[in-house]
């Protein structure tokens, strides 16, 4: 006799695999959007601290100096978030060099900043500023799970002919 199958328990949801691994994977985007989108915030409040120094408020520079260590430290931490979105996620790559292209443009940044080449330490905190915006954009963005099921074809595979490889 053929086994029937069970239906789920009252109130409990089956789900196909691909929605199961896909909320699985998606915790892996939680890290970086929460650091991304703190960097992005403090980098937004660099213009707003040296903005108030140039309006005379003095305190601010030293605000504007912790400020800037702080959003670097928060991008560090936004690279390594970027980590997971590849391992274990399987997602994009391009976040790991991003961030670290923004850390390392943060640390011009500060080295420009410290010693008063302000010609380029605007426009290029205006850049890192645009730059954070994107991440945290990105970031933000639903993001489709890896399919398992579309391994990339072979040459040895019926649907790929020689000519479609050549």
């Amino acid at each position: 006799m053929p086994q029937l199958p069970v239906p789920p328990a009252r109130g409990h949801i089956r789900h196909p695999p691909s929605a199961v691994s896909s909320r699985r994977a998606g915790w892996v985007y939680w890290p970086f959007r929460i650091a991304i989108t703190i960097a992005t915030v403090l980098l937004f409040n660099q213009a707003v601290f040296a903005g108030q120094f140039l309006s005379g408020t003095y305190a601010s520079l030293q605000i504007h100096r912790n400020n800037a260590t702080a959003a670097g430290v928060t991008v560090v931490v936004a690279t390594l978030s970027a980590v997971l979105i590849r391992w274990p996620g399987r997602g994009a790559w391009w976040p790991i060099p991003a961030c670290f292209g923004l850390s390392a443009l943060i640390g011009v940044q500060i080295a420009l900043g410290l010693n008063r080449v302000l010609a380029i330490h605007i426009p290029l905190g205006v850049a890192i500023i645009v730059l954070a915006v994107l991440l945290t954009v990105w970031a933000w963005r639903r993001h489709r799970p890896p399919s398992a099921s579309s391994p990339t074809p072979r040459l040895d595979s019926p649907a790929v002919t020689e000519e479609s490889a050549l």
